[in-house]
């Protein structure tokens, strides 16, 4: 759900016919996106809202599309679609009862501002001291998810 959609490639196309504009801004959440998403995704596009077609559970941790996407409510509607043909459960993690949740969700967790991180190692500890990981599929996509799979420059033990 990075992509951009086509109007806005046509907006920065015109931006820069102007002598164009930033491509993005920073903030902490952006720049760790930016740095974690070709290792997620292979580059810094990820899926499709459509895409969700293909799942059983959407998880929206602090995403909140229907009030950060400019998109005029587009894509919620593309998620709601997407979600009628699959019949994916949704959970929303998020302090805040948001415009994406909004009676849509099958699930609302408010955690705590601060929390996450705390919820996201909670939640890793479990999937694998309870052996519920896709252990095939990291070990063929995932660079740096144990030490096997470490590039041999990366400093050992960085890390917990």
């Amino acid at each position: 759900m990075t992509r951009s959609s086509p109007s806005a490639s046509a907006v920065k196309r015109l931006m820069n016919c102007y002598g164009g504009s930033l491509n993005q801004y920073g903030s902490y959440s952006t720049a760790q996106i930016s740095c974690a998403m070709p290792y997620t995704y292979g580059s810094n596009d990820g899926n499709s809202t459509t895409d969700i077609e293909n799942s059983k559970l959407v998880v929206m941790f602090g995403n909140n599309p229907a009030e950060t996407r400019m998109s005029g409510g587009g894509i919620t509607y593309l998620l709601e679609k997407a979600r009628e043909k699959s019949n994916a459960k949704m959970i929303v993690i998020d302090p805040r009862y948001t415009d994406t949740a909004a009676g849509r969700e099958d699930e609302w967790l408010p955690i705590r501002p601060g929390t996450d991180a705390a919820l996201v190692a909670g939640i890793a500890w479990v999937l694998i001291n309870e052996n519920l990981v896709d252990q095939p599929f990291l070990d063929k996509y995932c660079v740096g998810y144990d030490e096997k799979t470490l590039p041999a420059d990366a400093p050992k033990k960085w890390s917990l």
